[in-house]
Formats: C-alpha cells, structure tokens, sequence
C-alpha cells in the first residue's frame, strides 16, 4: 500500500511498529514530527516551501508584517516605479544596537523580528517589497489528509513518526536508528535542493533553527 494520505501513513504505521495503540495521541506527534521538519536541527528547505509575497512600503512605519507561514527568509527586494534593489540581512548586533528612531530614506537592510520585516530606515517615497522564502506547510490532519511533504517525501513523516511512535514505546534504540533515517532523508532532499536538482540554488538569508524531536514524558 502507498503511503498517500493521512490515513494510510496511520495504517502503515501501525503494520510496520506493531503498535495499534496510538490513535489518541498520533496528531500530538505529527506535531512533534512536524516541529522537526520545519524548524529542527536541520530543516527541511526545499523548493516545495518555497513562496514569495509583495507588500507596500508604509511612509511613516518600517515594519512590514510577514505570512503566518513564514519559516526562514531568503530573498528581498525594495522596489519602486524606477529601481529594484535587493537589499541585505542586518547582524544581529546591529539591529540591536540600532535606536528606536531612525531617519527617512532608502531602506538597505533589514532583519526579522517578531514574524514581521523590519527595516534600517523609514521608507521616503512610496516603495514595495518582494521577498521570497521558506513557508510551513498546513498540518497534514484527517480533514487534511496530504500535503506536498507527504506526496513528495513520504519517508520523512514515516521514519519521523516511527521514532516518536518508539519513543512513545520506550523503544529507545529503535528511536534513534529510526530518527538517524529521517535526518539523513532530510539532509538528502536538502543537498538536491542546494546543488540544483529542483533550479539554481537559493542562498538562503534567514536564521538558523534549533531543535530536536522527542516525546514527551
């Protein structure tokens, strides 16, 4: 049986773990599975999440709201009637150091802060943004039942929840050996993606995620 939809990635699990125990709390490590995707050790990025978004310059404001789905930052550009510009990721010390007033003019920097784009100036005449980056999925769910990871990279939701499901389980051994496959299925969709398998490559412009998949006790 593929492994398609919601339901018969459950199905499969249960055939492959021997474990028909885990209804009530297979949504928490989807969850959990997902956390890990998008936001683990090593993420997941590929071209499936990429997305790209435009938005106005407000004249009196330099923050500019991000999708709810944002993830990690890889591109943007300040645009206006006659010019586009891309313009570059601030350190961390110097958006931290920046005052809270700052002059008008032409924004060449930016960070991101509280899932929205902030810039080193106050816009001076009427620009517009184009960003692109890397998205979160909707959770895959019985009413959802698929999504592009579990169409495009099946094995990622099955060695993920395979380790939770034997965590679950107090499995420890299975968990790890289980967990090393999901973060090599990763790294591989992720060096495919760098060196051009799906298009040039992305150099990505956002932070760095911590993290790490476990059930908890």
């Amino acid at each position: 049986m593929s492994i398609t939809t919601y339901t018969t990635l459950r199905q499969q699990l249960k055939r492959f773990t021997r474990r028909t125990d885990i209804d009530d709390v297979f949504d928490t490590m989807i969850e959990l599975v997902e956390n890990d995707i998008y936001a683990g050790k090593s993420p997941l990025r590929v071209m499936e999440l990429v997305a790209t978004a435009t938005d106005d310059c407000a004249l009196s404001d330099r923050t500019i709201p991000l999708p709810a789905s944002y993830l990690e930052m890889i591109k943007v550009e300040i645009k206006n009637t006659f010019t586009s510009t891309d313009i570059i990721e601030m350190k961390s010390i110097s958006i931290d150091e920046m005052p809270s007033t700052v002059s008008s003019g032409k924004p060449y920097q930016y960070a991101v802060r509280d899932n929205k784009l902030l810039l080193d100036a106050l816009p001076d005449t009427n620009y517009w943004l184009d960003f692109t980056y890397f998205k979160r999925l909707p959770k895959l769910t019985e009413a959802a039942p698929t999504n592009d990871i579990l169409t495009y990279y099946p094995r990622l939701y099955f060695y993920g929840l395979q380790a939770a499901i034997y965590d679950y389980a107090g499995e420890i051994e299975l968990a790890r050996e289980k967990t090393m496959l999901f973060q090599a299925d990763i790294a591989g969709a992720n060096h495919k993606f760098k060196t051009g398998s799906f298009g040039p490559s992305l150099k990505m412009a956002g932070s760095s995620f911590a993290g790490g998949m476990r059930w908890p006790r």
